[in-house]
């Protein structure tokens, strides 16, 4: 037995051996798997084993590989985190390796040196790893390898030249590791490489060349981070084939190239090199580089930033460079801009024309000035960085209305004034940064206006502000850091300090503090300050751990908890008070000795000053006045009259030092030294400021003291000379003459030339860049009676400026008269000193002495020349004051008492009175002097230059600014500042070009103006006229076409009306015509086809008319064409195929009909082609096919919105060339084709058609199509969807189909996916393959099965909506942990279990909807992870939970809408409810809830319900505005006071709880009882109101109604007698929700209105319809007896007192759901119209003060004025008051009744009536910008026997509550003034389009003199009065609406003509409210007729 056993086991042993050895692949693998050390998830080593090798011996099987034809092709262990001593030589024997594929683990190892082995290998990627060594010269070897990536790791060394063997080669990746040496020319030789990143290296080039080469193919280059050096310059044809440019981090120098011809780069960046020198214009131009980012920060680049133009640009960054100069005037597209760490300066207006900012860093320039108030466009506006400038003023509003900002940093600047009070409650905002300014006043927090704040950072340190640390800072729940230190805050620290849960840091040192720390801070406090204050008591606990410098010096009454007592514990808080006295006696002995040494060092300087300046002119001081006598003639003009004592100025010599800003009379020039006269024979050396005279030499060499020669820079203006500073330098000088600006000379040039040279006084030269601007304006100042002035040098010290000029032999008239304009050279200081010399001297106007800020104008030039010309006339100084018979008198006055005297020959010099024996000079020197007279009147009678005719067509456009915000206009265009020859190129928005305006650019200033553009028409060169973006009114003049030269005209997005003249079309040379966004309207004139150069013509947004006229297919030069927003009609001409330059062709939103232009889509050269929303078909014959073509240049195509019919299948060839296809919203059927070879389309939109079938497969595979957007919702489509595999596809809506089967399995990359409204069937476990997305709806469809627990890979998930499914189970856990949810919807479906207690705190969660499942247990409330929730609305009604109402909901304060209804919910309200304070509706009814209602609920509250509890007690009265139905049945305990008895509601309440079939009986029988009784009633009620009606005096009550027959004509224009109910007939007082919408059906059973009689006098009580016995009432108000409020008064013109308002008489006049209006008779005698509003109607008194303010500045006589309102204490007493207008309103003139007590109104009374309307909403719609909102007959009041038309009653839904609101529009529909829009809009508000539809109905009640809500029953069934009349015009008979009076007067041809016009009018204001026109073109039409 023993040998057998042991045979077998031999046997065994054999056939174990001869078993199949593993292949050479999975050996290698298994190798490598033993350096594995590590493997966290055992993806690795739990899988790669022998036992689960595949059949063919390839282990696909094993994660990680992929297998081909039985070996390995792939090994893919990316993001593993193994770690491993890798061997990759072993991967040699895997012979068919096509990917080797290691990334993002921590695997070791060397590259191997026979890696060149690898010969089949296309993608090798090993970053992020822990390889090193070096890159061995085989890589070179791998021929095949398109993708390589090695970065991330330790490779070292130089990269070999053998790398060039890669010829496969695409991705190269070397980033992150220390390759060193140059980058190998060989690179340059890759020419299939595409991305080469070597970025993070040490690479380092040669100097001289950059880079000797870059392959063509590359697009993406990345060198950054590395230590290259040298130049770009003559490089950049290097980079002409690169998308992406990276040389950031290196040494790069030199300057920057102009880029030029490099089209493709879109990304460059460049930044922390040592880049010099200006920053080239063509990158930031867009032409030809189109940038998308570009970041030069870091680098050493200077000069300014005039324009960026890019329209590519989003990317800026400029940061940390030494530009200089003012911010740019523009900034194109950019959406991130850093010009923060330069040295900008000027002011932030700029800023105003800058757009679409998202991102913008100013910070650490120099800008000065406020911050604009125009900055309000920055919509998108999220980071605002001003910090550490020198700004000032006070902090604008409109900083609190960018709804984006979250980061603002106005740090370390000089802005001063309160603080906004919504400033810190901004919804957005996170951080606030405005430490180190100078605001004042407290510190004020309005309520957050979505109930929360997401301010994380507050720093308002070391400013001024005063007042009460703010309780509520405490509801700021997030603020995670703030800082108050060194202000002036009092008081104590309030324990709501205690609820800021999230604080870690606090610092409020340095205020004035007292009391005690809050105990209960956050326990979250990592950093406390809290020293220099007067705190007491101890320290809380859990402030204990903080140092003692936290609390100390200061608060000597704080104890430290276990601290020694005495002394010590508060040293530094007690030393430092009683240190004070001493500190203040030592600073006063320090200040006094410091004072005393300045005066002795003060008089030293003084003294020697003196000495110093006396050597100059024998001691001439301030004070010392040289006097001469004439010797040779006696007075002026030679008379015999005493002797005259002469004071030259001319004599005399000053140096002002210092600002001159006084005003010198003629008295004060006696005394004054003023002026050098200097020898002619001195000789001075060259130094600005000595006054010494050294005569050794004849000539001195240019001497300036500091430095010893000309260092700076020489700037010439022309090329007439050419010169160094050091020839300069060295040139002889000879001093003319000094004057204010400093001392002139004459320098030799060393050619023999002579030059005049001013070296300017220290300190009067602007700066630099001012300087150099204005200098060269003098360049074309060439006059043959003009000194030339030819360049000027500026040196590197402020006393080193010189001016260069031509010298003029042998000398000046007085030495100053060629220093023109040198005022525009300095600074203002300066400027004055210069005005201060001329007077002086007697040449200065009086308008300048008279000034504060004294500017050369034209006037004063002319007195000064009127003074020379006296100069001429007497040879006398004009600085001469003469002392004698007449006083002390100057030139000018000496000489008009002469000619006043009738001796002004007197005044002439002697040397021309021997000349006057000549008839000829005599009579010319007696003209010359008349002028010279006339020249020094005063400044509006003196003569000038009258202006050129450009200047005075703009200021004739100035005349019609009526607002212009920013003063860009109205401070800049006057005569004062206008240019030398006449172009103002100073104004503001002008642009000049060879002396005449050639550009006026007034874009985005937000001006309020009338213009009239022919003022224009004298801009004979005017080039460009750019207006947009304002709310400038006009028209386009008839004679445009004299705008011979205009080549671009841009007044899009203002009020421009009108048509369009013919005259257009002469505009030849125009090339871009916009006038979108304006009201023009008419017909497009055929005439436009003159505009033969037009490239861009933009006519969208207005009213234009009529059919598209073909003369547009005849601009050939034509590329954009925008028609769209009109109101075009008929077809599309034929002819824009032709266009060969059209690229954009938009005609969407007309009413275009016919069939789609065959040959324009097939021929069409456009790019962008966009017809949606029009009335589009297309012909029978392509009923079967779509189309017949379409052009291959088309790229976007919108067809959406049409009535195309027909199939596309077989058509997707005419796709292919696509990239947008919009085809939704058509009547397209049929099978959805596959879509093949469309390869470019990225956006199909199909949804809403008819199309049916299953869904293609390859429109969600990906492959051929690279969809990104994909819309098929609202189809018939059916079928499964299997798997989305497109990786592109980002957006896929399938809803509303008829699709079935499960969910898919995978979805691709979709960030949007609605599958909605489906029958998709199964669970959700597919799901868990599901990534990417974002938004997410599932709901109605038949899913089941439990929410997942594996979803957590949603973390960019914001919305998911499963509702309306059959899911069930519990909620997972995982839904809590969605990082970005913020709406989730699981209702209508079955799931149960608990609710998660962290699911109503999650910080992102806004909406919660679980209703109607089977959610039980308690509603657990865990805090929020934040400190605070965004939760908005929750809903968990209809569901099981049980429990008490949870007091946590007290934190949620940002919580709108609450429904727990239909719960098991017991127990009592807690008052934590009170804490809900933006509650709008809350439901707990169908619970079990006990105890009383809560006092104080949100005001805010709209809808609320408590019915089906038990609960007790009082009503609250803030609850009590809600029906009863909002609290019964059930709740049999709760009281309304003043309510009727409850027993039958009670009773009812308890029979619930009985017998149901005693209930059931009970019910029955009774209503049997109660239907007879009704029956009864209704036949009394109906006899009752016939025969009520027969007197209109009879009283009519709430649920009276008034059947009447027209007493008059038949029905409307002579049809049968019909049935009218008059809603104006009746009166209600409504109460509570009015949210139904009203068919004219409905209007026949509502009861609405109230129609006051005009006799009736009832006592002031609102809500009283009784009738008393006295004729006028006292004003009686329930509770108080008296008015006791306050009464606010909007303007001055009336004086009253609440007393005297409440002793007034008042007369009812009417009533309105606001309320009842009163006539109140004042004791002056004069009349109030005194609206008391109904309670509960009006909003809160902050809000209703506010709106009410804005009523004040509405003033126009076509609407009456708002004087005030009254505000009571109550509820109930709120008083609007307003002018009282008699005889009545236009109901009472109009409508055909017994009661109407004047004449039928004549049409041209009713005409006129119309246009007073239409005057004053347009009034109200343009000038105030507010629709009227209640516009009705009853509200149009006629004004004395003219009976002209005033509205009221405007606006005042901006005075109501929502509800308010609500309720008064449905009064409107009523009555008939009710747009449709507004009946279907869930939250209708009153619009501009709203007021035109009523004012329709208006005109239709002037023309029929019927009420709007009369609803009218005859043959054509019922109808209201509008129907009728559309009804009766469609049959031809419009002229048998009108009025019989009307029709009595049509017999007069214009009377009948004028009312077919009205009526036309009028049935276009009641169109749809996209055809209806703008009030604006309705006045105007009614104004025409």
């Amino acid at each position: 037995m023993g040998r057998v056993f042991r045979f077998a086991l031999l046997c065994l042993f054999v056939a174990s051996t001869m078993g199949q050895l593993p292949s050479p692949d999975i050996l290698a693998l298994l190798q490598f798997k033993k350096g594995i050390k590590h493997d966290p998830t055992g993806y690795v080593l739990n899988s790669w084993n022998e036992e689960s090798i595949d059949f063919n011996g390839c282990p696909s099987s094993w994660n990680g590989i992929v297998c081909n034809a039985g070996h390995v092709a792939g090994v893919v262990l990316d993001n593993l985190s193994l770690s491993a001593e890798a061997d990759l030589s072993v991967f040699v024997n895997l012979t068919m390796l096509v990917k080797l594929s290691m990334a993002n683990n921590s695997i070791s190892g060397n590259i191997p040196d026979d890696i060149g082995s690898f010969d089949k290998l296309q993608y090798l990627d090993v970053s992020n790893n822990l390889f090193s060594s070096t890159l061995p010269p085989g890589i070179g070897n791998l021929a095949s390898l398109q993708n390589l990536s090695l970065a991330g790791n330790n490779f070292s060394g130089s990269i070999p030249d053998s790398i060039s063997g890669l010829t496969s080669i695409q991705s190269l990746d070397l980033s992150r590791n220390s390759f060193s040496g140059s980058i190998p020319s060989s690179l340059t030789k890759l020419e299939s490489l595409v991305y080469l990143n070597l970025s993070e290296n040490s690479s380092a080039p040669q100097q001289q060349k950059f880079l000797v080469g870059i392959s063509e193919t590359i697009k993406y280059l990345n060198l950054s981070y590395n230590r290259l050096s040298g130049s770009l310059i003559g490089q950049t044809q290097l980079f002409e084939n690169l998308k992406v440019l990276d040389l950031s981090y290196n040494q790069l120098t030199g300057d920057l190239p102009e880029f030029n011809f490099v089209y493709d780069l879109e990304v460059l960046r460049l930044s922390n090199n040592k880049f010099s020198g200006f920053v080239p214009n063509d990158l930031l131009k867009g032409d030809p580089v189109l940038l998308t980012e570009l970041d030069l920060s870091g680098n050493n680049l200077t000069g300014p930033i005039s324009m960026i133009t890019s329209t590519t640009l989003r990317v800026l960054n400029m940061s940390s460079n030494r530009l200089s100069g003012e911010l740019p005037l523009l900034i194109g597209d950019c959406s991130v801009l850093d010009l923060s760490n330069n040295q900008f300066e000027g002011n932030l207006t700029k800023m105003v024309k800058w757009g679409n900012i998202e991102f913008l860093d100013l910070s650490q320039n120099r800008l000065i000035g406020p911050i604009p108030e125009t900055a309000s466009q920055y919509l998108h506006l999220n980071h605002l960085n001003l910090s550490h400038n020198s700004l000032s003023g006070s902090l604008p509003k409109f900083v609190t209305q960018f709804p984006k900002l979250s980061i603002l940093d106005l740090s370390f600047n000089q802005v001063g004034g309160p603080l906004q009070t919504n400033l810190l409650t901004m919804p957005t905002l996170q951080e606030l940064h405005l430490a180190y300014n100078s605001f004042v006043g407290d510190i004020e927090l309005s309520p957050p206006p979505s109930g929360e704040s997401n301010l994380r950072v507050l720093d308002l340190s070391h400013n001024h502000l005063d007042g009460y640390f703010p309780d509520q800072f405490g509801s700021l729940a997030g603020l995670e850091v703030l800082d108050l230190a060194g202000n002036n805050l009092t008081g104590s620290l309030p324990t709501s300090m205690n609820d800021m849960t999230s604080l870690t840091s606090l610092d409020v040192s340095e205020n004035h503090f007292t009391g005690s720390l809050p105990n209960n801070l956050s326990s979250n406090l990592q950093s406390f300050n809290a020293s220099y204050n007067d705190l007491s008591g101890v320290v809380p606990e859990n402030l204990s751990k903080f140092p003692r410098s936290s609390f100390y010096p200061g608060n000597s009454k704080l104890q430290f908890p276990n601290a020694p007592s005495g002394p010590e514990s508060s040293a530094g808080g007690s030393s430092h008070r009683r240190s004070m006295k001493t500190l203040i006696k030592v600073i006063i002995v320090v200040a006094c000795v410091v004072a005393f040494f300045i005066l002795i060092l003060l008089a030293i300087f003084v003294h020697y000053i003196r000495i110093s300046r006396r050597p100059l002119l024998d001691d001439v001081t301030k004070r010392d006045v040289q006097r001469k006598v004439a010797s040779s003639r006696s007075g002026l003009g030679g008379r015999g009259s005493p002797q005259n004592l002469v004071i030259s100025a001319e004599d005399i010599i000053t140096t002002r030092k210092g600002p001159a800003s006084e005003i010198i009379s003629s008295e004060e020039k006696a005394a004054v030294v003023s002026r050098f006269s200097p020898s002619k024979n001195s000789q001075l050396s060259w130094s600005p400021g000595s006054g010494e005279s050294f005569g050794a030499e004849n000539l001195a060499k240019l001497d300036v003291r500091s430095p010893d020669q000309l260092a700076g820079e020489l700037y010439f203006l022309d090329d007439t000379m050419s010169l160094t500073p050091e020839e300069l330098s060295r040139a002889p000088a000879e001093v003319l003459g000094r004057s204010s600006h400093g001392t002139s000379y004459r320098a030799t040039l060393d050619n023999g030339l002579f030059l005049t040279v001013k070296w300017l006084r220290e300190g009067v030269a602007r700066p630099k860049k001012d300087f150099a601007k204005e200098a060269r304006k003098f360049a074309n100042i060439r006059h043959p009676n003009v000194v030339t002035l030819r360049g000027y040098y500026w040196g590197p010290t402020q006393h080193e400026k010189l001016l260069l000029s031509d010298y003029i032999s042998p000398g000046s008239l007085a030495g100053f008269l060629y220093d023109y304009c040198l005022h525009r050279l300095m600074t203002q200081a300066g400027t004055i000193e210069q005005i201060l010399d001329a007077g002086v001297l007697g040449y200065r106007a009086p308008e300048l002495a008279a000034s504060k800020k004294p500017v050369p104008s034209f006037k004063s030039d002319v007195y000064a020349f009127g003074v020379v010309l006296l100069e001429l006339l007497t040879g006398r100084c004009a600085g001469e004051v003469v002392s004698g018979e007449d006083g002390g008198i100057d030139l000018t006055d000496w000489v008009r008492l002469r000619v006043a005297e009738g001796r002004g020959s007197d005044c002439f010099d002697s040397v021309l009175i021997a000349e006057m024996t000549n008839p000829t000079v005599a009579k010319g020197t007696k003209e010359v002097l008349g002028i010279a007279l006339r020249c020094i009147r005063s400044v509006s009678e003196r003569p000038g230059q009258l202006p050129s005719p450009d200047i005075l067509a703009l200021l004739q456009f100035k005349k019609g600014i009526k607002h212009d915000p920013t003063s860009y206009v109205l401070n800049s265009w006057n005569e004062e500042s206008i240019d030398f020859n006449g172009c103002p190129s100073s104004w503001n928005g002008i642009v000049c070009n060879a002396g005449h305006v050639a550009g006026v650019i007034l874009d985005n200033l937000g001006l309020s103006a009338e213009a009239d553009l022919s003022v224009f028409v004298n801009l004979t060169m005017l080039v460009e006229l750019s207006m947009a973006n304002n709310s400038i009114s006009g028209i386009i003049p008839v004679d445009i076409g004299s705008f011979n030269k205009l080549k671009y005209l841009d007044v899009s997005n203002n009020l421009f009306s009108s048509s369009l003249p013919p005259g257009i079309g002469n505009l030849a040379s125009l090339q871009n015509l916009s006038l979108a966004g304006n009201n023009f309207s008419g017909v497009i004139p055929d005439s436009i086809s003159g505009l033969t150069s037009i490239q861009s013509l933009d006519l969208s947004h207005n009213s234009f008319s009529g059919s598209i006229p073909s003369s547009l297919t005849k601009l050939g030069s034509l590329v954009y064409l925008n028609l769209s927003q009109n109101r075009l009609t008929k077809k599309i001409p034929k002819g824009f195929e032709f266009l060969s330059n059209l690229q954009v062709l938009d005609l969407h939103g007309n009413i275009i009909d016919g069939n789609l232009d065959e040959g324009f889509l097939l021929f069409s050269h456009a790019n962008y082609v966009d017809l949606s929303d029009n009335q589009l078909g297309n012909p029978g014959s392509q009923r079967e096919k779509f189309l017949p073509g379409i052009s291959k240049t088309i790229k976007h195509l919108n067809l959406s919105h049409n009535r195309l019919m027909g199939s596309l299948i077989g058509q997707t060839q005419l796709f292919e060339n696509l990239k947008v296809l919009d085809l939704s919203y058509n009547h397209l059927s049929g099978g959805l084709p596959e879509f093949n070879f469309v390869y470019d389309l990225e956006v199909l939109r199909l949804g809403n058609n008819k199309f049916s079938g299953f869904l293609p497969n390859d429109l969600l595979k990906g492959d051929p199509e690279l969809l990104i957007e994909l819309d098929l919702s609202s189809n018939n489509l059916t079928g499964a969807i299997g798997v989305i595999t497109s990786t592109t596809l980002r957006v896929l809506n399938l809803s509303s189909n008829g699709l079935i089967g499960e969910l898919p399995l995978l979805t691709g990359d979709c960030a949007i996916l609605d599958l909605s409204n489906n029958q998709l069937e199964g669970n959700l476990t597919k799901m868990a393959k599901w990534e990417s997305i974002e938004f997410l709806d599932l709901s109605r469809n038949r899913l089941k099965g439990p929410v997942p627990e594996i979803t957590s890979q949603f973390l960019h998930l914001n919305y998911i909506n499963l509702s309306h499914n059959s899911l069930s189970g519990s909620l997972p856990k995982v839904v809590t942990q969605f990082p970005k949810l913020s709406i989730l919807d699981l209702s209508f479906n079955q799931l149960n279990g608990p609710l998660q207690t962290n699911l109503l705190t999650m910080p992102t969660l806004q909406e919660l909807h679980l209703a109607r499942n089977s959610f039980f247990g308690n509603i657990n409330v865990s805090p929020p992870m934040a400190g605070e929730s965004n939760l908005r609305v929750i809903d968990l009604s209809q569901n099981h939970l049980d429990g008490y109402f949870p007091d946590q909901f007290g934190s949620l304060a940002g919580l709108e809408v609450l429904n727990l209804a239909g719960n098991n919910l017991s127990g009592s309200l807690p008052t934590s409810m009170n804490d809900m304070s933006s509650l709008t509706s809350l439901d707990i009814s169908q619970n079990h809830f006990t105890g009383s209602l809560p006092n104080n609920l949100s005001s805010s509250l709209q809808s609320f319900n408590a019915s089906y509890n038990d609960l007790s007690g009082v009503v609250p009265e803030n609850l009590r505005k809600f029906p009863g139905s909002s609290f019964f049945p059930g709740n049999s305990r709760l009281q309304v006071p003043n309510a009727p008895p409850l027993s039958e509601t009670s009773a009812g309440e308890n029979s619930t709880r009985g017998s149901m079939k005693t209930l059931i009986k009970a019910i029955m029988i009774a209503a049997c009882v109660v239907g007879l009784f009704i029956i009864i009633l209704l036949v009394i009620f109906v006899y009752y109101i016939c025969i009520s009606r027969r007197s209109l005096s009879d009283d009519v009550t709430e649920k009276d109604i008034e059947w009447r027959v027209p007493p008059n004509p038949p029905g409307l224009g002579g049809r049968p007698r019909k049935l009218v109910i008059s809603a104006e007939d009746t009166m209600t007082t409504r109460k509570g929700s009015t949210s139904g919408i009203l068919s004219p059906d409905e209007k026949a059973a509502v009861v609405s209105g109230f129609s006051p009689s005009k006799t009736s006098q009832l006592s002031w009580l609102p809500d009283s319809g009784d009738s008393p016995a006295e004729n006028l009432a006292r004003l009686d108000v329930r509770s108080p007896d008296r008015l006791a409020g306050a009464l606010y008064f909007l303007d001055d013109t009336i004086s009253l007192t609440p007393e005297e308002l409440s002793s007034a008489p008042a007369e009812v006049l009417g009533r309105s759901s606001h309320g009842t209006s009163y006539r109140a008779t004042l004791d002056n005698g004069v009349f109030l119209t005194v609206k008391w509003l109904r309670e509960g109607v009006a909003r809160p008194k902050k809000d209703f003060g506010k709106e009410a303010r804005k009523f004040a500045n509405i003033r126009h006589p076509n609407v009456v004025a708002l004087r005030g309102y009254y505000w009571g204490p109550t509820q109930h007493e709120k008083l609007i008051l307003s002018d009282y207008i008699s005889p009545g309103s236009l109901s009472s003139f109009l409508y055909d009744r017994a009661e109407r007590k004047v004449p039928p109104l004549t049409w041209a009374q009713r005409l006129k009536i119309a246009v007073d309307v239409a005057r004053g909403l347009n009034y109200l719609h343009f000038d105030r910008a507010l629709p009227h909102g209640n516009l009705k007959a009853n509200n149009i009041l006629l004004d004395g026997p003219e009976l002209n038309a005033r509205v009221t009653d405007y606006c005042l839904h901006r005075l109501m509550t929502k509800a308010g609101t609500i309720e008064q529009i449905l009064d409107a529909g009523v009555l008939g003034y009710r747009a449709p829009e507004l009946a279907t809009s869930r939250k209708p508000l009153p619009s501009f389009k709203s007021d035109v539809y009523a004012f329709g109905v208006i005109l239709l009640e002037i023309l029929t003199g019927r009420c709007a809500g009369e609803v009218v029953s005859g043959e054509d069934g019922v109808m209201d009065l509008t129907d009728c009349v559309r009804l009766r015009v469609a049959e031809g008979h419009g002229s048998d609406c009108f009025d019989s009076a009307l029709i009595a007067e049509m017999s007069n041809p214009t009377v009948a003509k004028g009312t077919n016009e009205v009526l036309g009018i009028a049935l276009q204001c009641i169109r749809s409210v996209s055809e209806r026109p703008g009030i604006k073109t309705v006045y105007e039409d009614l104004s025409s007729i």
